[in-house]
């Protein structure tokens, strides 16, 4: 049992860590809510806005439990589904325009 607790670095995240992770969040969600409730486009802007943030954050967040490859793959994850959601929107505002 020492022996795994020995070769195991212990990976805490920094004093404050949680408390900024929740506020970046937080705005992500607020964003999001709003735009359901007034505006569509809030959420095609929370969205590509969080995979960009995810995609830079490594930069003033440490974060070693996230791999390497999660900030690409949030990136164009939350990219192509705000372009998706986007493209919809724009579709059905065609659709209820000329009717």
């Amino acid at each position: 049992m020492a022996a795994r607790r020995t070769a195991r670095p212990h990976t805490r995240p920094p004093v404050g860590h949680a408390q900024s992770r929740l506020a970046s969040s937080d705005r992500f969600q607020i964003a999001t809510l709003l735009g359901f409730k007034r505006n569509y486009w809030l959420v095609v802007a929370a969205l590509v806005g969080h995979g960009v943030y995810d995609f830079v954050h490594q930069s003033f967040i440490g974060n070693p439990g996230v791999p390497q490859s999660w900030s690409g793959f949030c990136l164009a994850f939350d990219v192509v589904l705000g372009a998706w959601l986007a493209d919809c929107w724009l579709v059905i505002d065609k659709k209820n325009t000329f009717v």
